[in-house]
């Protein structure tokens, strides 16, 4: 476990399958760096931002399970298994993470849209 990792973080991934939990140290660790600042565990997820605009909720030995809350339908069938409309501006995107790998730019591209939630911003380009 990493020594920065908040204390509820880490107790809630002692029982987590390894590589479930290195998959979600990986990304944490990115979403730590771009400026996620509250990160919460609930009974069953971690959840990012006071209005989780990003939750892992699936921890399983070969990968983990997250979704992205955006403000927009992104079609994106190799990143996104599932996506809903939740609200009038809000909606789902359900993601797995098997691989190191899987945490590619097109998935950090959706995480900072989900942390900015503006879709005018430029870190589209």
């Amino acid at each position: 476990m990493s020594p920065t990792l908040p204390k509820d973080i880490a107790a809630f991934l002692k029982s987590k399958p390894p590589l479930s939990v290195e998959l979600f140290l990986l990304f944490y660790n990115y979403y730590v760096s771009i400026g996620a600042d509250y990160i919460e565990t609930t009974k069953t997820t971690v959840a990012f931002g006071k209005k989780r605009y990003c939750y892992i909720y699936q921890f399983s030995k070969p990968f983990i399970s997250g979704v992205l809350r955006l403000n927009e339908l992104h079609e994106d069938p190799d990143l996104f298994f599932k996506t809903g409309k939740v609200s009038s501006t809000t909606y789902v995107h359900h993601f797995r993470l098997y691989e190191q790998s899987d945490l590619n730019a097109a998935l950090k591209k959706y995480m900072k849209l989900a942390l900015n939630g503006d879709y005018d911003n430029q870190i589209l380009t």
